[in-house]
Parts: C-alpha cells; structure tokens; sequence
C-alpha cells in the first residue's frame, strides 16, 4: 500500500508538470514556438499586446513628374506620400492640382488630409480645388477639416463661397477648427468684417467672443465693427463687454462712436472691462480730450492696473489736463489701501514739478514701499524736485536699507552736491 501512495504521488507530480496543449496554428502559419513563460492563471486574463507604432519613412525629395504619376498610384501609402513630397514644391507645383483634386475624394482620411495640405502649399494656383475644399468642411475627419480651412485660406480666400463657409466653421465643434477659423477670418482681413459683424452677434457665446476678438486683431480695418462693438461693450456677459472694449481700443481713433463707448465702458462694474477701455482711449490719443474728465475721475479706481493705465492714457492724451494732479493726491493720501497709495505716488511721478509736495508728504509714509516709490518718483523728476532734498536728506537714515538706498539715488539725480555732502556714493 505504502508503494503504491508512493507511485501514484509521483504520477500526479508528474502530471501536474505537463504543460497545455498549444493552440493550433491558422492553415499555413508557422508553427509557432511554446511560450518560455508560464501562463496566466485563468482567474488572471492575459494583458492584450499593443499594436505595434507604425513608422511613418520620410518622405523622398522626388522630381515632380514622378511624384504626379505616383498620386495615381494603388497603395495609399504611397499616394499619401506623394501628395506630401508634392506639397514641398509649392507653387512650382500647378500640374499636380487636378490629380490632388482627385484625392479629396479618396477613401482615406490620411491621403485626403495630404492631399489639402498640398494644395495648400500651392496657393492661388490651386484656386480650382476650392469647391471640393469646402465640402471637405463638412468631413467627418477633425484633421481634414482644420487641414481645409488653412488651406482656403491660402489659396482663394475671396472666392465665392470661401468666406460663408470659413464663418460657418467658426461653429465648428472642434474648438481648434473654430480657432483655425479664426485665424484665417483675421488673415483675410477688411473682406471677412461683415461676416465676423454677424458672427459677433451669434447666439453662441463662444463664436460671438472669437468673432470680436478677430475682428479686433483685423485693427483699423475692421471699423465698420465700431457701432456693433459700441452696444457689445455694455452686453449682459462681462467676457462680451472686455472683448469688445479691447477689439475698440485696437480699431483706432477715426471709429466716430469709438470714444463715446469707451467712456461710457469706464464705469463698468468689471475691472478688466474699465481697463481695456482705458488702454483703448490711450490708443486714440489726443483726439480722444473728450474722455479727460472721465479719466480723471478713473484716477479714483480701486484696482490699481486701472488706475496706473488711467495715468498712461491721461500722458498720451492731455498731460497738463487740470485735476489730475489733485485726483492723484487724494489717491496718495488714502489710508486704508497702501496699494493705492503707491500707485498714484508711482504715477505723481510722471507729472513733473506740480507733483512735488504731495511726493514730499509721501516720503513720511508708514508703509516702506510707498516711502521707496516716493523717493523713486522724485528722482524721476530730478532737478525740479530740489525741494525735497531736505526730505530726501531724512530718507538717509531711516531704518529700512531699501528706502535708504531710494533716497540717495534720488538725491544724486535732483543735487548731486547735496548727495555727495550727505556721503551718497
């Protein structure tokens, strides 16, 4: 009994060491080699092997005639290939818009996308490819439709239908067609405005804020947008109102409603809003002194960016308008925000000797940074400030290296002599 536990042991271990039978190979396949590893266990299913990358050659610089004859050929490899080394001649290329114009059709995806990107490359040249260019706005491949709306573009962007259909792209659901769209509107430029007007009042929210920005980035030529983008600057939706007071400010001074709208946008409720209408008055310079009362009142603005770029605007507009200096000091003498303080002290800086006594008053500030720009600003000045050399004396001592350091370089820039008897090196 103890002999056969033994055997029968030894046939279960032996068994228990066999390996599964293999699958069968497919009729005509190789036999294929046992694996070297142990399978999975069953409960654990094995992990499905990942396709290997295809490596995509670089495509041959070939003559021209040669990559023509292989746009006809059967693999699509090779057709996609050939439209690519097509795109490389550019506009020397012209014989090759027919067969390419062919390929706009072909079955796929990645020889259709070749083949735009090629006539493309070719230009105005290619400009009969045009209407199989716009259809292929409609395909169901993102790469083809972005590929097409660069390359109508290029090509005829004037052409009949072009435009209609690059505005319709801007609805497109890919956000980077949409953008592409965008660009190639702004590229065009003055012909693309009345479709980028309509686009701006799209119910679309998206497509009506890239509407106004192209149209913004058009510039001068876009002010036929100028009463449209006067009413989107008081819109319900604040990102309407920052755009459109941005695209005002970047169509130029000769937009007739232009000025009135920006004033009116410096008292929005949305600070980027009241910004961007500011640096849009700067741009119109000294035809904009009808916004100079306004922007004073401005230098009252709580957020500093607006308040900073309210100075730069008054500089470009009319540096000597009255009350700017006075709205400034006031600014410089609010208590509750030292922020505030030591941007209009920063911007007293810019107004010369009239600017003077409120900076010396600034120079006994609690607050170390406005002490620093006050001494900074004075030495913007220079000779004109002698007055605060008594001041600025002070500074010398006080216990913060910072301000020390601001007070002797303004020294040196107003009375280089005081400087030097105070020991300013």
């Amino acid at each position: 009994m103890r002999q056969f536990g033994i055997l029968s042991l030894g046939m279960i271990v032996a068994l228990a060491g066999c390996s599964k039978p293999q699958p069968m190979n497919e009729p005509g396949e190789p036999t294929r080699p046992a694996p070297a590893t142990r399978p999975a266990p069953p409960s654990q299913p094995a992990k499905a092997t990942k396709p290997e990358k295809k490596v995509v050659p670089a495509v041959p610089d070939k003559p021209l005639a040669e990559s023509i004859r292989d746009l006809q050929d059967p693999s699509p490899e090779v057709r996609m290939q050939a439209a690519q080394a097509v795109a490389k001649h550019g506009a020397k290329a012209e014989a090759a818009v027919s067969a390419l114009n062919d390929l706009l059709k072909d079955k796929e995806t990645y020889v259709r996308r070749a083949a735009v990107g090629a006539l493309g490359s070719i230009g105005p040249e290619a400009r009969r490819a045009v209407p199989r260019l716009i259809e292929l706005l409609q395909d169901k491949s993102t790469l083809v439709r972005t590929e097409a709306v660069s390359a109508l573009s290029r090509i005829a962007p004037q052409a009949q239908g072009v435009l209609p259909a690059l505005n319709a792209a801007l609805k497109d659901k890919d956000p980077d067609i949409s953008q592409k769209a965008v660009e190639a509107l702004t590229r065009i430029g003055k012909p693309a405005v009345p479709f980028l007007i309509k686009a701006a009042k799209d119910d679309d929210l998206g497509v009506s804020l890239k509407a106004i920005g192209a149209l913004g980035d058009i510039g001068a030529n876009a002010r036929e947008a100028a009463p449209m983008l006067s009413e989107a600057v008081t819109h319900r939706e604040g990102n309407v109102r920052r755009k459109a007071a941005d695209a005002l400010g970047k169509i130029g001074p000769k937009a007739d409603v232009l000025v009135p709208a920006l004033i009116a946008a410096l008292k929005d409720r949305d600070a980027d809003v009241r910004r961007f209408a500011v640096d849009g008055l700067a741009a119109v310079g000294p035809e904009a002194k009808a916004a100079v009362t306004a922007l004073v009142e401005t230098l009252g603005d709580k957020d500093p960016d607006v308040l900073r770029q309210a100075v730069l605007a008054l500089n470009k507009i009319d540096p000597g308008a009255k009350g700017v200096v006075a709205a400034l000091t006031k600014a410089a003498q609010d208590k509750s925000d030292a922020s505030l303080r030591r941007q209009a002290v920063a911007a007293l800086g810019n107004f010369g000797k009239p600017a003077v006594p409120p900076l010396i008053e600034a120079l006994s500030d609690e607050e170390t940074d406005v002490r620093v720009q006050a001494a900074t600003s004075l030495g913007k000045i220079g000779p004109d400030a002698r007055d605060a050399v008594v001041g600025l004396s002070f500074l010398l001592k006080d216990d913060d290296e910072e301000v020390r350091k601001a007070g002797g370089a303004a020294l040196k820039k107003i009375d280089p002599e005081a400087a030097a008897r105070a020991g300013v090196k």
